[in-house]
Parts: structure tokens; sequence; C-alpha cells
């Protein structure tokens, strides 16, 4: 059976691994991309304990778990689903944009050319003989 002081030991270097994530958590507070981190703690069990060879015992310390990241995979998704949406309306918006200042009636569009084209055409065929228009 372990003495008092193991258990005292093992709750000590547990405490003390999980203030160190809280220092991580503190130090990094302002950067960008960080995301804050908990500490979860386990209780010693006689099967993982060096402390003891009995296996149904309990109270036998406690260990630091594991370290997670705060961190939601709906909102991560949600968030990159709605960016990848928007730029692929931005794109289309400046497609069209480029379409529409092609085809809207300003000076030198598209339709100024297809009546200059129909123009030309009404001139060679008005004077089938002259070269120029041709």
């Amino acid at each position: 059976m372990p003495s008092l002081l193991d258990i005292g030991k093992s709750a000590v270097n547990a405490q003390r691994n999980a203030l160190n994530v809280t220092g991580q958590n503190i130090a990094n507070v302002n950067t960008e991309g960080y995301r804050r981190r908990d500490a979860s703690m386990l209780e010693v069990s006689g099967a993982q304990s060096d402390l003891a060879s009995k296996s149904a015992q309990i109270g036998l310390g406690v260990n630091l778990g594991e370290v997670r990241r705060a961190f939601n995979a709906y909102l991560a998704s949600s968030t990159n689903t709605a960016e990848s949406k928007f730029e692929s309306a931005s794109r289309f918006v400046q497609s069209m944009a480029r379409l529409e200042n092609l085809i809207l009636p300003t000076e030198g569009d598209l339709s100024e050319q297809i009546t200059a084209f129909f123009s030309s055409l009404s001139d060679v065929s008005a004077n089938p003989g002259d070269l120029a228009p041709r």
C-alpha cells in the first residue's frame, strides 16, 4: 500500500503539470491562432501504479490525464463552409461585373461595335464597286 507521501507526491506533480498548461494559456492569450488547453486528471488505479501491486485498490493518487485543445469542430467546419461560399460568390460577382462592362451600352461596347459592323455592311451593299468599304 502506498504511503501518504507517495499519494501527495503524485498529486503535487499532477497539479504542477496542470499549472504549466494554465501558464501556457495565460502566456498565449493574445497569440493569434492559439487555442486554450484544458488538463484533465486521472485517478491512479492499482493496475497503473508502480506504488502498489494489488489491482483492486483505489485512492493511490492522481496523474495528469490528457491535455486537450478547446476546439469546436462544428464551428470550424461551418466557418470553412461559409468562407468557401463567400469566395465563390465573390468570384461570380467579379465575373458578372466584367461581363456587364462588355455588354452594357457605353462608349466602345459590344452594341456599338455590332452597329458599326452592320453599317459597314450596308456601305458595301450600297456601293459594291467601291474598293474602300470592301
